[in-house]
């Protein structure tokens, strides 16, 4: 009987604290997992918090812990601590009645990455997972246009504009009646990223952070 009281006692202070965890376009399905279990251990809320920026919301100040797909960009390298908690497949995103270079693209099944060289690609540059750069220097593709969040990002690959690539859970998600999908062949993953500060981390955010070895799956 001290044993379960014991635990009770050192949850209750807890109970009305509350986790901001911060992510872009989508929580990959494998935090619910984890944050039930910090829950059940912590006795705390978590409380989600979408933001449009590279670091989900963390860079703002907005959460606490964040969920970054992609590398962490350069300049921040040295404001976080992160680990990487899974990869996800890239797949294509194509105007479903798209025109010029991209139309005989739209009907295929399968691309293989380097096709994609060939090809006018829209680019987030604020959320997004892949720029010209993944591509060998002097074969990338061109930069069609650029936008500065997800929705803006959706809205362009329908319009036309380009191929867009993201993760695949994302692009799946986030339906559109003017895009399809394509997979990807020889594409590098996606690398999914657990966030938070460098220094004076929530202490409820760096138990989260530790958490993910014990709660997250190997693969997501």
């Amino acid at each position: 009987m001290l044993l379960p009281r014991l635990g009770e006692a050192l949850r209750a202070p807890c109970r009305h604290a509350r986790l901001r965890l911060g992510f872009t376009s989508l929580l990959p399905l494998a935090c619910a997992g984890l944050t039930t279990a910090f829950g059940s251990a912590t006795g705390a809320r978590v409380r989600l918090v979408r933001r449009d920026t590279p670091l989900g919301g963390l860079d703002t100040g907005d959460c606490d812990v964040a969920v970054v797909r992609g590398e962490v960009p350069p300049d921040r390298r040295a404001e976080v601590r992160s680990k990487v908690v899974a990869h996800e497949a890239r797949v294509a995103v194509v105007a479903r009645d798209a025109t010029g270079a991209a139309a005989p693209v739209a009907r295929r099944r399968v691309l293989d990455w380097t096709e994609l060289a060939d090809l006018p690609l829209v680019v987030n540059t604020v959320t997004g997972t892949t720029h010209a750069e993944l591509w060998p220097a002097g074969r990338r593709p061109t930069l069609a246009c650029t936008s500065g969040n997800f929705d803006e990002w959706l809205e362009a690959v329908s319009a036309g504009h380009g191929i867009g690539v993201a993760p695949e859970p994302v692009a799946q998600r986030h339906t559109h009646p003017g895009i399809r999908l394509v997979r990807l062949k020889n594409a590098p993953q996606v690398a999914v990223h657990l966030a938070v500060p460098a220094r004076g981390a929530h202490p409820l955010a760096a138990q989260y952070y530790a958490m993910t070895s014990a709660n997250w799956p190997a693969s997501d």
